[in-house]
């Protein structure tokens, strides 16, 4: 009987390490770059093993869980060529605990596995399918206060906000230019706690109005906890 020994505990499945393969995760692009927050759409097919009863998926990663943890338990149809299943990634493959905006590829990497499995025993491990997020983060949303500073014996400083859907890697300042009054101003950034929301810090001289002067990020200096870079630069007119 082909992929399976009938010897108690001793199970020899083959699971054709050249055919397991993905069934979905397709993302808004319509393709299949997986992005920071994909966590339930994850979809696999695998060919149908020779007296099987049943299927056990398993998934790791490479910050909380890094040893295979057996997520999802699948039911044989020994009438269907090829078996197929959706998976949803359980709370521990988080990022955050506390934050279910988070899931889970973010910055992070994870593996899923299939094994075939009756009452002899469990097969060997499929081949290992990958997932990390490769979409460049989305464009931020962005607002300013005044940089017109009326006084004629006192600095003034205005902010600059970026926000983003997913955390950042903070580890990196933002790089940005003035094209204008403020061309030489000095501009600082910092980041909040939660990684997401950044804001730059403009000091604007005495008597000056920087009001119509654009302000511009190089995208190359924003990228997410992944590696991925902004699609292209942003501006805002202070």
């Amino acid at each position: 009987m082909r992929g399976y020994t009938a010897v108690p505990g001793a199970v020899t499945f083959s699971m054709d390490t050249a055919t397991m393969k993905l069934a979905g995760v397709i993302n808004a692009a319509g393709n299949f770059a997986a992005d920071f927050d994909t966590d339930g759409d994850y979809a696999f097919s695998w060919p149908t093993v020779d007296n099987a009863d049943k299927y056990y998926i398993y998934a790791k990663d490479n910050l909380h869980n890094p040893n295979y943890v057996r997520i999802l338990d699948v039911n044989d149809e020994d009438e269907l060529t090829a078996q197929t299943s959706a998976v949803d990634l359980p709370a521990q493959f988080a990022r955050f605990a506390d934050d279910a905006g988070q899931p889970p590829l973010a910055g992070i990497t994870v593996t899923f596995v299939i094994t075939a499995y009756n009452d002899y025993g469990e097969g060997a491990l499929s081949n290992a399918i990958s997932f990390t997020d490769t979409d460049e983060p989305a464009a931020p949303t962005t607002s300013n206060t005044s940089c017109n500073n009326t006084s004629a014996t006192e600095t003034l400083t205005c902010t600059v906000t970026h926000t983003y859907t997913e955390i950042m890697d903070v580890s990196i300042t933002p790089t940005a230019t003035i094209t204008g009054t403020l061309s030489s101003a000095t501009v600082t950034h910092e980041w909040d706690d939660d990684g997401n929301v950044g804001t730059f810090t403009i000091t604007v001289p005495v008597s000056t109005n920087g009001t119509t002067d654009t302000f511009t990020v190089d995208k190359s200096t924003v990228k997410d906890l992944s590696g991925n870079v902004l699609a292209s630069d942003w501006s805002e007119t202070l």
